[in-house]
């Protein structure tokens, strides 16, 4: 963490944490997708829902873990979740409603298996 990271309570500011929401969502998009889907199709944010459970400070590390928590036809529910590495405490929790879109008609589009199966093939 750096003090761009920190609020006036000397925390971790909120909009922080949901920006490294959107970036960790966006690289393992990236990691794990097949490029042929990656350059035709994106994903939009629909809500986001953030559960602080403890403040992190300055000079702190954190764990970033993401994963897709299920599916339907056009939309994606993904978790992240922080964890303290020095005390292996969760700081917080998020649940985010994605909508898949295709990028040249910008309208959403359906969920077919090459999107969603890399991302299930170790279960």
């Amino acid at each position: 963490m750096q003090n761009l990271h920190i609020d006036t309570l000397n925390h971790v500011n909120n909009l922080t944490y949901m920006e490294w929401v959107m970036q960790i969502a966006e690289e393992h998009w990236k990691k794990i997708a097949y490029a042929n889907i990656i350059s035709s199709y994106a994903w939009v944010v629909l809500e986001h829902h953030m559960y602080y459970k403890r403040p992190a400070f300055l000079g702190e590390e954190l764990e970033v873990s993401t994963w897709i928590v299920d599916y339907s036809k056009f939309k994606s529910l993904r978790a992240v979740e922080f964890i303290r590495k020095s005390d292996q405490k969760q700081i917080g929790y998020s649940e985010t409603n994605w909508c898949f879109i295709d990028q040249e008609k910008q309208k959403p589009a359906r969920i077919f298996e090459d999107v969603v199966s890399p991302f299930f093939e170790n279960e």
